[in-house]
């Protein structure tokens, strides 16, 4: 439960006593109001502990229609990266209940979306025409170009990288059920953050608002599988990808084919830093690139997910203190990177991976167009993550 609020002025206290939503003198409290105020200070959203990535959110528009019904409030950030905002008032068991098929419904709605019809929605919602999405962002980060974050936008709707925020108040009974719910809602990817906010009236024209978080997921794309090969090597596999069918394959002309197109892969690709003289393929469908401290880049395609990849997870005794080492430059890492990266710490150990989705693998325009993003975004991560590895090496040799 919240406490009062204690107001010291002149070493003087004032007690606040919290002010219930909709009811008697507070009627004016609603959801529309609440929505409003977080609306209008996304800075009262707690970003931080859900993720980071998700912060300095940019409130773009309100009652924007969806195939699923129309959202409370819509932000974005610079990296593309939406949030979206639903304000409940928890008066009766239905209102608990309703939240999840309809976090759900919006979450597949979103997934369906391009930038141009994400744009467009934001129009209609405000009365307004023109790039004015993309305008609104640009306001504060003069330096972006339309057409690369538009693609930034359309990356993240496709791959479901978005945040659904549900904000109300007295959120308490039955938070464990929603969160498990949303965390079963199969084949999406999401984040969710649960938030409580208590509300005092100060004076007439002064009200204190209280968010604290309740609840998150720990998203469906961020777990991971960790299978053991016969080599002793551990690949890290999404849930689907895993449970659908292996990449291993007995099937000649499917290993004839994967090794193909890494051969030409580790042809073309030479890295940058002289971290080595270029990734080598070590098994069926993945080619690795050396880092210092006996680390690696992984380059991957799942037929299975219809997607490509890149992750780098720190192993051996080293791990946990790359892992530590690593976390404060979160921000500088997936600028420099210069794609929207998935950024996991799960019990020390770090994951950091980026993937997009490849339809078609047979055709030999999709596998240039694979072997170019591959190559562009395995020379960034090493060229990212490899001198700060150095630097750490650098330290633990001069001890």
């Amino acid at each position: 439960m919240y406490g009062d609020l204690i107001i010291l002025r002149d070493a003087k206290a004032r007690v606040v006593k919290q002010s219930p939503f909709g009811r008697g003198a507070n009627a004016n409290f609603t959801e529309h109001w609440l929505r409003d105020r977080l609306f209008e200070n996304p800075a009262a959203l707690p970003f931080d502990g859900i993720d980071p990535s998700y912060g300095d959110a940019i409130p773009i528009c309100r009652e924007m229609r969806t195939d699923a019904g129309p959202i409370d409030a819509l932000f974005v950030n610079e990296r593309g990266l939406l949030t979206v905002l639903e304000c409940k008032l928890w008066r009766n068991p239905e209102a608990r209940r309703e939240v999840v098929g309809q976090v759900l419904d919006y979450a597949r709605a979103l997934a369906g979306m391009q930038y141009e019809d994400l744009s467009r929605r934001v129009n209609a919602a405000l009365g307004t025409e023109g790039n004015t999405l993309f305008d609104l962002v640009q306001r504060n980060h003069r330096k972006l170009e339309e057409h690369t974050w538009g693609d930034q936008v359309s990356r993240n709707l496709a791959q479901g990288r978005f945040l659904f925020i549900v904000a109300g108040d007295g959120i308490q009974e039955g938070v464990v059920a929603i969160t498990e719910q949303l965390q079963r809602g199969v084949g999406l990817r999401f984040h969710f953050g649960l938030v409580e906010v208590a509300v005092f009236k100060v004076d007439d024209d002064e009200v204190v608002l209280q968010p604290r978080l309740l609840a998150r997921t720990v998203t469906v794309e961020r777990s991971v599988v960790h299978i053991e090969t016969a080599s002793g090597e551990v690949t890290v596999l999404d849930p689907d990808e895993a449970s659908e069918r292996p990449e291993r394959s007995s099937d000649p002309s499917l290993v004839a084919a994967r090794k193909r197109f890494w051969d030409e892969f580790i042809a073309k690709v030479k890295l940058e830093g002289g971290l080595d003289a270029g990734p080598r393929r070590l098994q069926q469908n993945s080619a690795k690139a050396r880092l210092p401290l006996g680390q690696w880049v992984t380059a991957y395609r799942a037929e299975s997910s219809a997607r490509i990849g890149l992750w780098f997870q720190p192993r051996g005794d080293q791990g946990p203190e790359i892992a530590r080492r690593l976390q404060p430059q979160r921000k500088e890492i997936e600028a420099e990177i210069e794609l929207p990266v998935d950024w996991s710490v799960e019990d020390g150990e770090l994951l950091i991976r980026a993937s997009r989705p490849a339809q078609d693998f047979d055709s030999a325009d999709a596998m240039r167009d694979q072997h170019e993003w591959l190559a562009k975004y395995l020379k960034a991560f090493t060229r990212t993550l490899g001198p700060r590895l150095r630097g750490i090496e650098n330290e633990f040799g001069g001890r």
